[in-house]
C-alpha cells in the first residue's frame, strides 16, 4: 500500500508538472526497486515527465534505456511487457514513427480496449481522420476509466471536426472538458495532435458551446504532439530504394521509374 501511494504521488507529480514530488517517490521506493512489481508505473511517471519537458524524442530514448538495463536486471519484464509496449506505441505514434507503431500493435490482442485507443491515436497522428472517427466510434462507454472517457471524447471531437461534423465534435469536446475540469485532468490534453485540437477548441468557443482555450494553450510547448501525413506504399518503397542504392538513377532503374519520379517521392 506504501508502495502504491508513492506510484500515486509519482504519477500526480507529471499532471502537475511537480518535478520535486516525482524525485520525492522515486527515491523513496529505489531501494526496493529491483523487487516490486509497480516499477513500470515509476517508469512511466519518470518518462512522461522527460516528455513534458523535452518531447516525446527524450522520452522514448529514456524509456527505451531504463527498459533494457530493467530486461537485464529480471531478465524478462513479466506481465507488464504488453503495459510497456502500448506506451512505447504511443511514443512512437506522436514522434511519427507510425511503421513501428503499426509493427507493435500488431503483435498485440485486437480486443484490448488500450490496443483500439493506440490504434485510433495513430490514425489521428497520420491524419487517417474518418479511420479514426470510425474507430474511437467502436470503443463503448462501459467501463472506461475516466482517463480513457476523456481520451475516447478528445479523439471523437478531433475526427469529427475533421471529417465536417461539427455538431458532434463540439458535444464531444463539451463532455470532454467537463470530465478534465470536474477529475483534474489537463493532462489528458496531452495525448492528441495539438493543432486539431487547438482548431476544433477555438471552432467550439466561436461557436459558444464551450472554453478550453484556457486549458489547451497551457499545454507544454514540448508536449504538443504534431501530427503528420503518412507515406504511400510507393513513397515508402522509394525511401528504402534510395537507403540502398548509391545514386538515384539506380534506385529508379530498380524501381523502373525515371528519376525524376524518384525525386519527386524524394520531396514527398
Amino acid at each position: 500500500a506504501w508502495v502504491n501511494g508513492e506510484v500515486t504521488r509519482a504519477h500526480l507529480a507529471y499532471q502537475d508538472m511537480n518535478e520535486e514530488d516525482l524525485h520525492l517517490a522515486v527515491d523513496r521506493v529505489e531501494p526496493w526497486n529491483d523487487r516490486i512489481e509497480q516499477w513500470s508505473m515509476l517508469l512511466q511517471a519518470e518518462t512522461e515527465t522527460t516528455r513534458y519537458l523535452r518531447g516525446p524524442g527524450w522520452a522514448l530514448s529514456q524509456l527505451d534505456t531504463s527498459v533494457a538495463r530493467t530486461r537485464e536486471e529480471r531478465r524478462n519484464l513479466g506481465a507488464w511487457s504488453a503495459y510497456l509496449a502500448l506506451y512505447r506505441t504511443l511514443l512512437n505514434t506522436i514522434l511519427g514513427n507510425f511503421t513501428a507503431s503499426g509493427q507493435i500493435l500488431s503483435k498485440l490482442p485486437s480486443a484490448n480496449v488500450f490496443v483500439q485507443f493506440e490504434k485510433v491515436r495513430l490514425a489521428l497522428y497520420s491524419e487517417h481522420w474518418p479511420r479514426a472517427l470510425l474507430l474511437v466510434q467502436q470503443i463503448g462507454v462501459a467501463g472506461l476509466s475516466q482517463r480513457q472517457l476523456i481520451d475516447r471524447s478528445l479523439m471523437a471531437a478531433i475526427s469529427a471536426w475533421k471529417c465536417n461534423m461539427q455538431d458532434e465534435a463540439y458535444e464531444a469536446l463539451r463532455q470532454a472538458g467537463a470530465r478534465i475540469r470536474s477529475c483534474n485532468l489537463s493532462m489528458m490534453l496531452r495525448s492528441v495532435p495539438f493543432e486539431a485540437l487547438e482548431g476544433v477548441t477555438q471552432a467550439a468557443k466561436d461557436a459558444g458551446v464551450c472554453d478550453l482555450s484556457e486549458l489547451v494553450a497551457a499545454v507544454p510547448v514540448p508536449a504538443r504532439g504534431v501530427s503528420r501525413e503518412q507515406l504511400t506504399r510507393t513513397e515508402q518503397l522509394t525511401l528504402e530504394m534510395m537507403v540502398s542504392h548509391s545514386t538515384l538513377s539506380e534506385a529508379a532503374e530498380d524501381l523502373n521509374v525515371s528519376p525524376a519520379t524518384v525525386k519527386r517521392h524524394r520531396l514527398a
